[in-house]
Protein backbone atom coordinates (compact mmCIF):
# COMPACT_ATOMS: atom_id res chain seq x y z
CA UNK A 1 0.00 0.00 0.00
CA UNK A 2 3.40 2.41 1.18
CA UNK A 3 4.02 1.60 -2.73
CA UNK A 4 0.28 2.43 -4.36
CA UNK A 5 0.91 5.79 -2.37
CA UNK A 6 4.22 6.96 -3.26
CA UNK A 7 3.87 6.30 -7.04
CA UNK A 8 0.48 8.03 -7.23
CA UNK A 9 2.28 11.18 -5.40
CA UNK A 10 4.91 10.85 -8.40
CA UNK A 11 2.02 10.96 -10.76
CA UNK A 12 0.19 13.43 -9.43
CA UNK A 13 3.55 15.69 -8.95
CA UNK A 14 4.65 15.35 -12.64
CA UNK A 15 1.42 16.26 -13.93
CA UNK A 16 1.07 19.04 -11.54
CA UNK A 17 4.49 20.18 -12.85
CA UNK A 18 3.46 19.05 -16.65
CA UNK A 19 0.22 21.44 -16.44
CA UNK A 20 2.38 24.48 -14.76
CA UNK A 21 4.56 24.61 -17.90
CA UNK A 22 7.71 23.57 -16.27
CA UNK A 23 9.73 20.73 -18.36
CA UNK A 24 11.72 18.79 -16.43
CA UNK A 25 14.96 17.82 -18.07
CA UNK A 26 18.16 16.33 -16.84
CA UNK A 27 20.02 17.86 -19.82
CA UNK A 28 21.23 21.23 -19.14
CA UNK A 29 22.46 23.39 -22.73
CA UNK A 30 24.54 26.40 -22.39
CA UNK A 31 22.16 29.52 -21.89
CA UNK A 32 23.13 32.15 -23.84
CA UNK A 33 22.02 35.17 -22.86
CA UNK A 34 21.84 39.71 -23.08
CA UNK A 35 24.35 39.62 -20.81
CA UNK A 36 26.69 38.45 -23.15
CA UNK A 37 25.02 39.62 -26.78
CA UNK A 38 26.00 41.73 -29.77
CA UNK A 39 22.67 43.46 -30.32
CA UNK A 40 22.20 44.48 -26.38
CA UNK A 41 25.73 45.98 -26.66
CA UNK A 42 27.65 43.35 -24.17
CA UNK A 43 29.93 41.45 -26.13
CA UNK A 44 33.53 42.05 -25.04
CA UNK A 45 36.56 41.74 -26.74
CA UNK A 46 35.55 43.47 -30.20
CA UNK A 47 33.28 40.69 -30.93
CA UNK A 48 30.91 42.16 -33.19
CA UNK A 49 28.22 39.92 -36.02
CA UNK A 50 30.19 41.45 -39.18
CA UNK A 51 33.00 39.42 -37.87
CA UNK A 52 31.44 35.83 -39.39
CA UNK A 53 29.25 36.55 -42.91
CA UNK A 54 27.50 33.87 -45.31
CA UNK A 55 26.49 34.31 -49.06
CA UNK A 56 23.16 34.09 -48.20
CA UNK A 57 23.99 37.69 -45.48
CA UNK A 58 25.77 38.21 -42.17
CA UNK A 59 25.32 36.93 -38.73
CA UNK A 60 21.83 37.60 -37.14
CA UNK A 61 23.20 37.80 -33.47
CA UNK A 62 26.41 37.31 -31.62
CA UNK A 63 27.51 36.29 -28.39
CA UNK A 64 30.72 36.34 -26.43
CA UNK A 65 33.27 35.84 -25.59
CA UNK A 66 33.16 33.15 -23.17
CA UNK A 67 36.39 31.24 -21.47
CA UNK A 68 37.16 27.88 -21.94
CA UNK A 69 36.08 25.52 -24.77
CA UNK A 70 31.87 25.19 -26.29
CA UNK A 71 29.77 22.42 -25.33
CA UNK A 72 30.88 20.36 -28.17
CA UNK A 73 29.94 16.34 -28.85
CA UNK A 74 30.02 15.89 -25.33
CA UNK A 75 27.46 18.61 -23.80
CA UNK A 76 23.71 19.10 -24.09
CA UNK A 77 24.13 22.01 -26.63
CA UNK A 78 23.36 25.87 -26.56
CA UNK A 79 20.29 27.47 -25.64
CA UNK A 80 19.22 31.13 -27.31
CA UNK A 81 15.46 32.13 -26.22
CA UNK A 82 14.24 28.63 -25.49
CA UNK A 83 15.96 27.17 -28.74
CA UNK A 84 18.60 24.31 -28.50
CA UNK A 85 20.98 24.46 -30.97
CA UNK A 86 23.03 20.55 -30.75
CA UNK A 87 26.18 19.99 -31.80
CA UNK A 88 26.73 18.82 -35.21
CA UNK A 89 29.53 18.97 -36.52
CA UNK A 90 33.29 20.29 -35.99
CA UNK A 91 36.67 20.86 -36.97
CA UNK A 92 40.14 21.09 -35.45
CA UNK A 93 42.88 22.72 -36.61
CA UNK A 94 46.00 21.73 -36.33
CA UNK A 95 49.64 21.57 -37.61
CA UNK A 96 49.14 18.43 -39.35
CA UNK A 97 46.11 19.38 -41.12
CA UNK A 98 42.37 19.65 -39.64
CA UNK A 99 40.88 17.02 -37.78
CA UNK A 100 37.10 16.50 -38.53
CA UNK A 101 34.18 15.12 -36.30
CA UNK A 102 30.48 14.93 -36.02
CA UNK A 103 27.96 14.60 -38.45
CA UNK A 104 28.78 14.62 -42.46
CA UNK A 105 27.32 17.69 -43.42
CA UNK A 106 30.51 18.78 -45.66
CA UNK A 107 31.95 20.74 -43.68
CA UNK A 108 35.39 22.15 -44.21
CA UNK A 109 37.04 25.63 -43.14
CA UNK A 110 40.18 27.38 -43.73
CA UNK A 111 42.33 28.81 -40.20
CA UNK A 112 43.80 31.58 -42.16
CA UNK A 113 46.27 31.84 -39.32
CA UNK A 114 45.94 35.26 -37.50
CA UNK A 115 44.25 36.53 -40.81
CA UNK A 116 40.86 35.81 -41.87
CA UNK A 117 39.31 32.12 -42.89
CA UNK A 118 36.61 30.56 -44.24
CA UNK A 119 34.04 28.11 -43.71
CA UNK A 120 31.67 25.80 -45.88
CA UNK A 121 28.96 22.90 -45.75
CA UNK A 122 27.36 21.16 -48.12
CA UNK A 123 24.45 23.41 -49.42
CA UNK A 124 20.84 22.19 -47.93
CA UNK A 125 22.51 20.20 -45.11
CA UNK A 126 21.01 22.02 -42.70
CA UNK A 127 17.77 22.46 -44.76
CA UNK A 128 17.53 25.90 -43.97
CA UNK A 129 17.07 25.72 -40.15
CA UNK A 130 18.62 28.27 -38.32
CA UNK A 131 21.87 27.31 -36.96
CA UNK A 132 25.33 28.61 -35.10
CA UNK A 133 28.90 29.51 -35.92
CA UNK A 134 31.31 28.74 -32.99
CA UNK A 135 35.15 30.36 -33.43
CA UNK A 136 37.28 29.25 -30.54
CA UNK A 137 40.75 30.57 -30.01
CA UNK A 138 43.49 28.86 -28.96
CA UNK A 139 43.82 30.36 -26.11
CA UNK A 140 41.74 32.69 -23.48
CA UNK A 141 38.94 34.17 -24.14
CA UNK A 142 38.27 30.92 -25.48
CA UNK A 143 35.13 31.20 -27.86
CA UNK A 144 31.95 32.96 -30.01
CA UNK A 145 28.66 32.52 -30.89
CA UNK A 146 27.47 33.93 -33.93
CA UNK A 147 23.47 33.23 -34.98
CA UNK A 148 22.53 32.28 -38.88
CA UNK A 149 18.71 32.63 -38.75
CA UNK A 150 16.17 33.93 -41.11
CA UNK A 151 17.58 34.71 -44.88
CA UNK A 152 20.93 34.19 -43.45
CA UNK A 153 20.28 30.31 -42.45
CA UNK A 154 20.32 29.92 -46.12
CA UNK A 155 24.62 30.59 -45.91
CA UNK A 156 26.71 27.62 -46.58
CA UNK A 157 29.53 29.46 -46.75
CA UNK A 158 31.42 32.52 -45.54
CA UNK A 159 34.35 33.90 -44.00
CA UNK A 160 35.51 34.73 -40.37
CA UNK A 161 37.92 37.53 -38.98
CA UNK A 162 37.73 38.45 -35.15
CA UNK A 163 39.95 41.02 -33.67
CA UNK A 164 41.08 38.38 -30.86
CA UNK A 165 42.20 36.08 -33.16
CA UNK A 166 44.99 38.84 -34.06
CA UNK A 167 46.98 37.72 -31.11
CA UNK A 168 46.35 33.79 -31.94
CA UNK A 169 45.22 31.15 -34.50
CA UNK A 170 41.80 29.78 -33.97
CA UNK A 171 41.43 26.31 -31.99
CA UNK A 172 38.60 24.87 -33.65
CA UNK A 173 35.10 25.45 -35.40
CA UNK A 174 32.08 23.82 -34.71
CA UNK A 175 28.49 24.14 -35.88
CA UNK A 176 25.22 23.62 -33.83
CA UNK A 177 21.93 22.79 -35.73
CA UNK A 178 18.53 24.14 -33.91
CA UNK A 179 15.63 22.17 -32.40
CA UNK A 180 12.63 24.16 -30.65
CA UNK A 181 11.83 23.68 -27.19
CA UNK A 182 8.30 22.80 -26.34
CA UNK A 183 6.14 22.85 -23.23
CA UNK A 184 2.53 21.21 -23.19
CA UNK A 185 0.04 24.31 -23.59
CA UNK A 186 -2.06 24.77 -20.50
CA UNK A 187 -5.43 23.46 -21.15
CA UNK A 188 -3.94 19.81 -22.03
CA UNK A 189 -2.11 19.89 -18.92
CA UNK A 190 -5.43 20.89 -17.26
CA UNK A 191 -7.07 17.72 -18.87
CA UNK A 192 -4.24 15.56 -17.32
CA UNK A 193 -4.44 17.39 -13.85
CA UNK A 194 -8.23 16.34 -13.33
CA UNK A 195 -7.82 12.79 -14.47
CA UNK A 196 -4.80 12.35 -12.17
CA UNK A 197 -7.19 13.56 -9.26
CA UNK A 198 -9.61 11.59 -10.05
CA UNK A 199 -7.05 8.71 -10.55
CA UNK A 200 -6.22 9.55 -6.71
CA UNK A 201 -9.43 9.39 -5.42
CA UNK A 202 -10.33 6.51 -6.69
CA UNK A 203 -6.81 4.37 -5.04
CA UNK A 204 -7.79 6.51 -1.96
CA UNK A 205 -11.88 4.57 -2.13
CA UNK A 206 -10.07 1.26 -2.66
CA UNK A 207 -7.88 1.84 0.09
CA UNK A 208 -10.75 2.65 2.47
CA UNK A 209 -12.99 -0.11 1.37
CA UNK A 210 -9.46 -2.95 2.00
CA UNK A 211 -9.46 -1.60 5.51
CA UNK A 212 -12.88 -2.21 6.13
Amino acid sequence: MFKLNMKITSLLAAVILTASGFVWSADAATVLTSSTQCSAGNADHGISTGDVTGNAGGSSDCWGAFKGNDPGPSGDGIEIDQTVYDFTAKIDFGAGGNVLSGTDIGLDAVNGGAGPGTWSFDMGALGGNPFLIVLKKANNPGYAVWLFEGTAADSYFGSFSIAWRNTSDASHISIYSSSTLTTMPLPAGGILLVTALGGFGIAARRRRRMAL
